[in-house]
């Protein structure tokens, strides 16, 4: 009967996190980016999301491009911002957590920092992908061709 009970208490609270552990193990033996699954890997086990477990934004065409250009207009003031509040709680971190409590609230206040800014490091990397084949716009020319 207890076997039973402990096999039902795994099932429920252990199982899933163990089968996405092994999932992700895989994918990092056949993967090419280890760097990439081995921080999904680590954030799982952590009990935090990942990029991968968010619903993408579902645009496309012309859409998704005026999206992509409208962050990637922006992309330097929230990158500094997000690098310095990073720099910032690291320090703190460091210098003002006083016990093992604080110390998982602020690294987990890390993590969120970084996923925003692997979020938008990956918007930069689709728009430049996207534009990679056009001429950059000449301010010189009074009356640029129409692509």
């Amino acid at each position: 009967m207890i076997k039973k009970i402990k096999k039902r208490i795994f099932n429920a609270i252990f199982e899933p996190s163990y089968n996405a552990s092994r999932r992700a193990l895989r994918e990092h033996e056949q993967s090419d980016d280890k760097i990439k699954l081995s921080v999904r890997l680590i954030r799982h086990q952590l009990g935090s999301i990942d990029l991968s477990d968010r619903e993408p934004i579902r645009l496309e065409g012309e859409a998704r491009e005026t999206y992509l250009a409208r962050l990637s207009s922006t992309y330097e003031i929230y990158k500094n911002e997000l690098d310095k509040l990073l720099v910032t709680q690291e320090q703190y971190m460091g210098r003002q957590v006083e016990d093992e409590k604080q110390l998982m609230f602020a690294r987990g206040t890390v993590n969120g920092i970084m996923l925003v800014m692997d979020i938008f490091d990956g918007y930069m990397e689709e728009y430049k992908a996207i534009n990679s084949g056009r001429k950059p716009f000449d301010k010189k020319k009074l009356f640029p061709e129409v692509q």
